[in-house]
């Protein structure tokens, strides 16, 4: 599956928070390497997300050694359209709890989760992540502008 059929799918998929798909899009370009990485290729797994008990319904979950080395169970989706709902569910669980109290500011969405257990490591390692999200911006929108 191409980045190019994904990048349409989220771009004429409807949900909640329209505003948000500019970020959803920038962590699909970072997650993916728009496109390249094995779980996107082989499990249509945009985001990187790793498998939770919430998934079951839109994803199945599959053993996957990411970049560093470690394995883990991951998302498994057969359909873009499954990951772009996938990721919704994912972040509507207890860890990122307080989300939607961002969901009118995309900068203040992506600190939220991100500080919330998105992404371990350090302080700055997440601060990290998330001004290269920022910095995805505007690549995001213009791939879902051409998408429509």
């Amino acid at each position: 599956m191409s980045f190019e059929k994904f990048t349409s799918v989220l771009a004429n998929t409807s949900i909640e928070f329209e505003n948000l798909k500019v970020i959803q899009m920038a962590q699909a370009i970072k997650e993916s390497g728009r496109g390249a990485s094995k779980l996107f290729k082989k499990h249509q797994n945009p985001f990187g997300m790793k498998y939770r008990s919430e998934m079951n319904g839109v994803a199945t979950s599959v053993r996957y050694t990411d970049w560093e080395g470690i394995e883990d169970d991951y998302c498994s989706f057969e359909t873009f359209h499954d990951a772009v709902r996938g990721y919704w569910i994912f972040i509507d669980r207890n860890p990122y709890r307080g989300w939607r109290n961002y969901s009118s500011e995309a900068d203040g969405y992506i600190r939220h989760i991100v500080f919330s257990g998105y992404l371990g490591g350090t302080s700055q390692q997440r601060e990290n992540y998330v001004r290269s999200i920022l910095r995805l911006k505007k690549e995001a929108q213009s791939l879902l502008d051409n998408a429509l």
